[in-house]
């Protein structure tokens, strides 16, 4: 989750910098109109769903099968 919330943090203020550097004309004045940034949240949304079931499944089973495994197995080491 952290690494989600830092990923969606860093994309939108790399991409207000990008979009900074390039709004301008050849002759170095501001676009009219101004450029201004938008953001489809529908996508980011659904592959934060996506991302976030995933994880949930995966950490759930850990979680279950953890208990049942042999300690030589959760070791790695050979009896």
């Amino acid at each position: 989750a952290l690494g989600i919330a830092l990923g969606i943090v860093t994309g939108i203020g790399v991409s207000i910098v990008a979009v900074n550097s390039m709004a301008f004309t050849e002759t170095g004045d501001k676009l009219l109109p101004p450029f201004i940034l938008q953001t489809n949240w529908i996508p980011v949304g659904i592959v934060l769903a996506i991302a976030t079931f995933t994880a949930a499944v995966i950490l759930s089973g850990a979680l279950r099968g953890y208990p049942r495994l042999p300690l030589h197995v959760l070791t790695r080491s050979r009896s």
